[in-house]
């Protein structure tokens, strides 16, 4: 967690702690910033060229959670996930 940015120090925990719930105040503490919620939807793009996808409550996402056998997030909670590419 030693990167100067907020969304390379989220990025790298979504990197680290994959198949937990990450809830909003881990984020927000790991960004630094206000709206670490944008920070981790910023983070699901550059992660998915790495093979990880990042998870939130809205959309399609409780439903895919489920089919990796992951917990659902709940809002203000994300998860992520390495995937085949």
């Amino acid at each position: 967690m030693r990167h100067r940015s907020g969304q390379s120090r989220v990025n790298e925990l979504f990197r680290l702690v994959q198949g937990r719930i990450i809830n909003r105040n881990a984020l927000e503490t790991v960004a630094r910033q206000l709206d670490p919620m944008k920070r981790m939807r910023d983070a699901r793009a550059p992660l998915l060229k790495e093979g990880i996808l990042v998870l939130g409550h809205q959309d399609e996402d409780p439903g895919t959670a489920r089919r990796y056998g992951l917990p659902v997030p709940a809002k203000g909670e994300a998860i992520s996930v390495r995937v085949s590419s």
